[in-house]
């Protein structure tokens, strides 16, 4: 929001802080690179890249300027055991187990309970806006989201940490074990989830998935397909929703679910507990509307498709 220079940068300088950290921990390491951005956009050399990304963009309207320019970021990190996932934004990250929607983020929106207590108690303000049906939450008028990268103006007050500020970088982070029932995971931007819940969204791509092992029928279709689900046909009689800018990803945990057979959603967590036969560990990150995928090593690339409208 307010330029996509700041996303740019995130996309490219978030992994690389990541990278720094401990593979054996995580959590710490993605609450490290998280901070560092706001941090790396603080600093002068931070500036000048992004105007040297402003004057590369022939779409560039405006100077650009961290103070009022951010993203939302969304990363999950996906090893042999365990999945874990780093939001700060209204982002929102989803797996499917078994055909049910398990959410592993929260969309950061300002009229949270916890979220309002923090811009309160920093000074700042939520102010209520509607169009028609459709409601909106703006910090100090402004900002519809109360966690993201960059916003450095929020983020001034010297007497309180990162985590208390007005708009704060630090992710909420969630560790979850996987399980063989795991399907697929659906990363995708507000525009998306504005528009479909959770497992409404499951369903509309788990309901395509089975065809989308057939040559005619590839995943970009199936992606398509969910964001044109989700496009309003007249903005004007949906107050708007449906026009937002779109980014989903989908990430194929298990080739084997879509055989024709879908695994049982009674399957017990037990029976879960006891298989431990899983893909090799993948970094899935997306930092605003822009994607970064690696093997950081590791020898198998999980099936990953990233699909926007703008």
């Amino acid at each position: 929001h307010g330029g996509k220079e700041v996303a740019h940068f995130c996309a490219e300088h978030l992994p690389e802080e990541l990278g720094r950290g401990s593979p054996k921990d995580l959590p710490t390491s993605l609450h490290e690179a998280f901070l560092r951005m706001d941090e790396r956009l603080s600093e002068p050399c931070g500036w000048e890249e992004l105007q040297a990304m402003s004057e590369e963009s022939p779409d560039s309207r405006r100077p650009v300027d961290p103070d009022y320019m951010g993203c939302t970021a969304l990363v999950a990190c996906v090893r042999s055991q365990v999945m874990v996932v780093a939001n700060a934004g209204d982002c929102r990250a989803v797996l499917c187990r078994g055909g049910r929607a398990i959410n592993l983020s929260e969309d950061h929106k300002p009229d949270l309970p916890r979220e309002l207590s923090r811009i309160s108690a920093a000074g700042g303000n939520v102010q209520r806006r509607s169009s028609g049906p459709i409601v909106s939450h703006r910090i100090n008028g402004h900002l519809n989201l109360s966690r993201a990268l960059g916003d450095l103006v929020y983020k001034r007050n010297v007497d309180l940490s990162p985590s208390e500020q007005m708009v704060s970088a630090t992710p909420d982070i969630v560790v979850i074990e996987r399980h063989p029932d795991d399907e697929f995971l659906l990363l995708a931007c507000d525009g998306v989830w504005d528009v479909l819940g959770s497992q409404e969204a499951v369903d509309y791509v788990r309901g395509r998935l089975p065809s989308a092992k057939s040559s005619h029928c590839p995943l970009s279709v199936v992606m398509e397909e969910l964001l044109d689900r989700c496009l309003s046909p007249d903005l004007a009689s949906t107050h708007g929703l449906g026009g937002d800018n779109m980014t989903a990803i989908i990430v194929l945990l298990n080739r084997s679910a879509f055989s024709g057979s879908k695994p049982s959603p009674t399957t017990s967590s037990n029976e879960l507990m006891e298989r431990d036969t899983f893909p090799a560990p993948e970094l899935i990150c997306s930092s605003g509307c822009w994607a970064w995928v690696s093997a950081l090593g590791f020898s198998q690339m999980l099936p990953v498709l990233t699909k926007s409208v703008w």
